[in-house]
């Protein structure tokens, strides 16, 4: 069609002018359209590792380094096998600078080693770059210098050199290796003035250069040019940046973070992999329903790990649901480690397995690496926010609405309405908080702020301007790309992460999270995952259940929380009853402790609040028996605030719907009747407990006030005794102990069935040695 338009075009004096430029025109359009239709089309990305090498260089860290390769490399290996175009390149990172600290060792032998392994796999066509962002000194850098490539940050600054210390010179074992090291790739001259300080480096003159622009004074014939600034004789050399890029010791573009060399070698989030020198490996298990039974238990365990001097952490993730505050402070536990134990080389991995799902997110993105397990996901809050108490309610009704009464649009519109705002909300503050973690660990932050946005829609992106750079924008962030007086257009979009779509937020596969960055691995489980870090499973210790977590598990049982419940108040009733401190305060003390510590673990802060209840409410118990006798609004209120209390406990949040009222009464009923128990056996204790003998003993006695004088022990029992059936007159409260006036003569009572006013008419019904007991008449 084009060629019959080009053919009947009208000919004139410029006409073959004119046809050469519709045919230019047309071939344009046709590239143009060509190389739109190869936009969809990924550039190969680099595969590879970003590892960190101890200040002091050991064997261990190059057996670490070859058994961490092994995985990556062999897989990277049969991809490339399968499709050559996609599999890119294999990239190892070496940051010779964790947490910009400097590098310095002084075992020669374990440099070199280092050093000859990693020219080794530049043979296998694994391109090695030493990563510099603080001072490299002694033999730490002959492994820098065998790298294929060194990239020094120019802030914070990056120095490398002062191979030999003040005073002292290198053996000419350790020339040699250096020479080796570096022949044919820098100045030799520049690199001797690393460990030599009675050279200084000349820059040649051009008529003289013969390939090297600089050479050593000491060479024969002596080099024509000039001594460089700051290389005459006299120390050894440390090269900062700018004099390191002259040299062609480093790249030309300085990389001032871990962040910006990755995306310059187009390497994903789950390249890194951190201490290279690990001493002890711990496996912490997080299984079940997230709670704050579960947050302590794993702080417990993964301290205790720490303690043992564990310098890998492998958090097993079978969790979910539950609390996503209580998940939100274990993930911020785990991302802050490393600040807590700054001295240690400590690397968290968080092992997803199939049973994670949804609040697990927190404790994954908390991590230093995600590995995961085939099958597995992250994310998946769909069900998790649709749960939640102020959402299910409306969800439910939508439903019902939808399926059993006739359509009535305006309603089923307000409904929809309300459960959108409903489910923003329950949606803000868990979003809020995930984000969070994951930017503290350096994770995408867009990914997980896409697990619970709902019309967010994420773009995966590559440079324009070549290279392998990558990113991932928001629909935002994508069109102010593309559009505006702004545009720069430095990003094309290859991927739709996540659509813009009112049901569903984003859930990552295993794959698809290796894919963007999220997840360093995958892997069919535990043994895989030791095989990847080269560890055996013999190697890995469990930090598991200790005698607390057995102890708390045993008071939490139902039965067990009743019987604390039933002795804690049948003791605080008998102390209540019998006059003084003694033993029944203390054990109903111990029970009450032993009860709100048990279920604090669980229930998190709620316990704090139902602890203040139960207070409260003895405290109103109290006022009631010693202040307003009689069974008034006080009593009333403190019975009913120390059984809320007890069953706040044991349900774990205030009831919200009718459902949950009936399961709080149905766990409240246990503590009603224990407390009924409790009273049933104090009544018949206090009765009965002073005629046991040696049990009476555990009893204080009501002191005598101070200025009464004893009498003879024999006479004043018989005068006791002679009362017997008297009746008199209370001349104190008896709360239950007191004084009754018999004449002239006042006596210490205890009142039988609790509080009797001051002026009452009492009889003496028991006398048991120096006890006196009366009842009101």
């Amino acid at each position: 069609m084009v060629t019959g338009i080009l053919n009947r075009a009208p000919l004139g004096p410029n006409a073959r002018r004119g046809r050469l430029l519709l045919w230019g025109q047309v071939g344009g359009l046709l590239l143009a359209v060509l190389a739109a239709g190869r936009l969809p089309a990924q550039e190969p990305r680099n595969a590879g590792l970003v590892v960190q090498v101890p200040a002091v260089v050991t064997t261990e860290a190059t057996n670490r380094l070859r058994a961490s390769l092994f995985g990556p490399l062999t897989r990277f290996r049969a991809e490339h096998e399968r499709d050559p175009k996609k599999a890119g390149g294999f990239v190892l990172v070496c940051d010779f600078n964790p947490d910009n600290r400097p590098s310095n060792s002084d075992k020669f032998g374990a440099c070199l080693e280092l050093a000859e392994y990693l020219r080794s796999l530049q043979a296998k066509g694994v391109r090695t770059v030493a990563y510099v962002h603080g001072d490299v000194t002694r033999h730490s850098v002959l492994p820098v210098l065998a790298c294929s490539e060194v990239v020094l940050s120019a802030e914070p600054r990056a120095r490398l050199g002062q191979v030999a210390r003040e005073g002292e010179s290198l053996s000419r074992v350790e020339r040699v290796a250096y020479d080796e090291i570096t022949r044919n790739r820098y100045p030799s001259a520049v690199i001797r003035k690393m460990y030599d300080k009675d050279i200084a480096v000349i820059k040649v003159r051009a008529s003289q250069k013969n390939g090297d622009r600089y050479r050593g004074d000491d060479e024969k014939p002596r080099p024509d040019g000039e001594v460089v600034s700051g290389l005459d004789r006299g120390n050894p050399a440390l090269y900062a940046f700018a004099q390191a890029r002259e040299f062609g010791l480093c790249q030309q573009a300085p990389r001032d973070s871990v962040d910006e060399v990755m995306a310059a070698y187009g390497l994903s989030r789950g390249s890194l992999r951190q201490p290279l020198d690990r001493l002890a490996a711990w496996r912490v298990v997080a299984a079940g329903t997230v709670n704050g039974e579960m947050k302590e238990k794993l702080e417990r365990r993964v301290k205790r790990a720490l303690a043992q001097k564990a310098n890998l952490i492998i958090v097993d993730l079978e969790c979910g649901d539950g609390d996503s505050q209580a998940a939100y402070e274990m993930g911020l536990f785990l991302a802050r480690l490393k600040e807590q134990y700054p001295e240690r080389q400590l690397e968290t991995i968080a092992f997803v397995g199939d049973q994670a799902r949804n609040t697990a997110a927190f404790l994954a993105f908390g991590c230093n690496r995600i590995v995961m397990q085939r099958g597995a996901r992250l994310g998946d809050f769909d069900g998790y926010i649709d749960g939640q108490p102020a959402v299910e309610p409306l969800r439910k009704r939508l439903d019902e609405r939808d399926r059993g009464q006739p359509a009535n649009p305006a309603l089923r519109e307000d409904l929809k309405r309300q459960l959108r705002a409903a489910r923003e909300a329950a949606e803000g503050v868990v979003r809020k908080n995930l984000t969070e973690v994951a930017g503290l660990q350096h994770y995408p932050v867009l990914l997980a702020e896409g697990m619970l946005s709902r019309d967010l829609r994420i773009h995966a992106a590559v440079s324009t301007k070549g290279g392998s750079a990558r990113k991932l924008l928001s629909e935002e962030e994508f069109q102010a790309d593309q559009q505006g007086e702004k545009a720069t257009h430095l990003w094309r979009s290859v991927d739709l992460v996540k659509p813009a779509d009112e049901n569903k937020y984003l859930t990552l596969g295993a794959e698809r999270a290796r894919e963007l960055g999220v997840a360093q691995d995958v892997v069919h489980g535990l043994n895989d995952l030791y095989e990847l870090e080269g560890v055996s499973p013999g190697e890995v210790r469990l930090a598991d259940s200790d005698w607390l977590d057995s102890l708390a598990d045993f008071l939490r049982d139902p039965w067990t929380s009743v019987v604390l419940v039933m002795l804690g108040i049948t003791c605080l009733i008998l102390e209540l009853k019998m006059p003084g401190v003694g033993l029944p305060g203390v054990v109903s003390a111990v029970c009450f402790v032993l009860f709100f510590w048990s279920h604090s673990q669980l229930n998190g802060q709620i316990t704090w609040l139902a602890i203040l209840l139960f207070v409260l409410g003895l405290l109103l118990i109290g006022l009631e028996i010693f202040v307003l006798p009689g069974l008034g609004v006080a009593g009333i209120s403190g019975i009913l605030l120390v059984l809320g209390s007890l069953g706040l406990v044991a349900y774990g949040h205030w009831p919200r719907s009718n459902e949950e009222w009936v399961s709080f009464g149905q766990k409240l009923s246990p503590f009603g009747i224990s407390i009924l128990g409790a009273l049933a056996a104090a009544f018949i204790l206090a009765r009965y407990l002073p005629s046991i003998p040696f049990a009476n003993r555990l009893m204080l006695r009501p002191q005598e006030e101070a200025g009464e004088v004893d009498e003879p022990l024999d006479s004043a029992q018989a005068e006791l005794h002679a009362l017997l059936g008297a009746i008199g007159v209370a001349a104190t409260p008896l709360r239950p102990a007191g004084k009754m006036q018999f004449g002239e003569q006042f006596i210490d009572v205890v009142a039988e069935g609790g509080y009797v006013l001051p002026g009452t008419r009492v009889q003496v019904i028991e006398i048991e040695g120096n006890r006196v007991v009366v009842k009101e008449v």
